[in-house]
């Protein structure tokens, strides 16, 4: 899609669809149980997520219509060890269910940026990290200082990607071929895209190696020095 608007409508309707027809459907269940004098925790939980996906979706389309200039103008000042502390929080029931372990290493720094887009990316490459590598295996997340840049790092011990493929990952749709990655898990190659441009909005940079450690795929978030406050 080289119109970014043609990319955000095919992107609203590809998102908005399903979650309206998971509303409708959820509604109705609702009330065949509540005709059946059923209580269900769950299907309270399920609307809660919907409603929470549903707002997920709407933040990601704004993103993409946002002026940078407007929106580097509201950011916030934010700690990479806190932000890395949440995020992590947030998808351990994905990683302890692959009985994982995971490790943040590094005091962090202060950085000027969007708190929930850059939930987002990082979300983004914690949530690769695990999915794309096997059972009771180890990720990191590393945070340094070096050369004038910040950085947040994600290494992981899966199957990683070969080097020719470093670029198109971040492509719109792109998704990699199933002989190297055998997650059999649904996915619309949308992450690493939207990463790339939250990044690009802080005027940082996503850059793909692999792991010395773990020997699977690092992720290195770079910040300029120039982000961080006094």
């Amino acid at each position: 899609y080289k119109d970014k608007g043609k990319f955000i409508a095919t992107l609203s309707h590809e998102l908005r669809t399903p979650l309206s027809v998971l509303k409708i459907n959820a509604h109705n269940l609702a009330l065949e149980l509540k005709n059946n004098n059923v209580k269900s925790v769950n299907l309270q939980n399920l609307h809660q997520d919907i409603d929470r996906m549903g707002h997920v979706v709407e933040q990601i389309l704004l993103l993409n219509r946002t002026n940078p200039q407007q929106y580097q103008g509201q950011f916030e000042a934010i700690h990479t060890q806190s932000i890395c502390q949440s995020v992590i929080a947030s998808i351990f029931p994905q990683i302890e269910a692959k009985k994982q372990q995971i490790e943040l290493v590094g005091q962090g720094s202060v950085i000027r940026g969007d708190k929930f887009s850059l939930s987002m990316l990082l979300q983004n490459l914690l949530s690769n990290a695990s999915k794309y590598s096997p059972e009771k295996s180890k990720i990191e997340v590393l945070l340094k200082e070096q050369d004038n840049l910040v950085s947040i790092r994600v290494e992981d011990s899966g199957p990683s990607i070969e080097e020719s493929e470093y670029q198109k990952v971040f492509e719109r749709f792109y998704r990699i071929s199933s002989n190297q990655h055998s997650s059999n898990t649904p996915g619309c190659g949308l992450g690493l895209a939207i990463s790339k441009h939250i990044a690009e909005l802080h005027n940082a940079s996503l850059k793909l190696g692999r792991s010395k450690r773990l020997f699977g795929l690092s992720v290195e978030l770079q910040l300029p020095q120039g982000q961080t406050s006094e």
